[in-house]
């Protein structure tokens, strides 16, 4: 029940924020931004200094020298919960902070009692027209250690909206559940020009089950909504 309560609330917080940055924008002009995540996988870049992003999977904040403060309230991005994310070129950003989960929705990432340090690097493969893709490498270090890594796509057919889709794996090496982990989800991204500073995901995809014996292989719905903005 805490949980639904937490979730309900987050969702009603950023509903507000998107209400009154639609009624600020009759009077002032208000300058969209865009996320910088897939679903759960981050995308190789950051952004511009001072761009904001409200949501449940990402909530950033980016500063000068390519540098972003981001965190997640629901699962994670790059395995991620807490931390920090700097762009070291423009198809290529490095992340890392406290892998963990505050709200497990999709059954994706790591649980709070078993938070550790997490790293990742994000490379994105040269564009393609409408074609967005990213690989994501990463390490959770702490009473355990998990290795893996993400593919992330997203194609945009029209400007109102898009397909992302990703795949990925980790390999844990605890002793008594430890083993390779496997999961899928795809989704639409819906960006609509009357409200251009925000974004709505809605897809469907597993849990994190495991690959190799009595794999436990349950649907999860993904939901994010998220409000984009330039602060200043």
């Amino acid at each position: 029940m805490r949980t639904k309560s937490v979730i309900k609330r987050s969702i009603f917080a950023i509903g507000v924020l998107a209400a009154s940055a639609s009624a600020a924008d009759n009077s002032v002009t208000l300058r969209p931004a865009e996320p910088t995540h897939y679903l759960y996988t981050p995308m190789a870049r950051v952004n511009p200094a001072y761009h904001m992003v409200a949501g449940l999977h990402e909530l950033s904040f980016a500063l000068p020298g390519h540098l972003q403060i981001q965190a997640s309230i629901i699962d994670n991005i790059g395995k991620t919960n807490f931390g920090l994310k700097y762009g070291l070129a423009r198809n290529l950003a490095i992340g890392g902070g406290l892998a963990s989960t505050l709200i497990n929705m999709g059954d994706h990432g790591i649980h709070s009692g078993d938070s550790r340090l997490g790293l990742y690097l994000t490379y994105g493969i040269p564009a393609r027209g409408n074609l967005d893709m990213a690989i994501t490498p990463h390490i959770q270090i702490g009473s355990r250690v998990s290795v893996g890594g993400d593919f992330g796509l997203m194609v945009t057919p029209a400007e109102i909206w898009s397909f992302l889709w990703e795949i990925g794996a980790s390999a844990d090496t605890h002793s008594d559940d430890g083993g390779l982990y496997l999961y899928t989800t795809g989704g639409m991204r819906l960006n609509f020009p009357a409200v251009p500073f925000m974004f709505v995901d809605l897809g469907v995809g597993t849990n994190e089950f495991k690959a190799v014996s009595d794999p436990y292989i349950r649907a999860k719905v993904f939901l994010d909504i998220m409000v984009c903005f330039i602060t200043m």
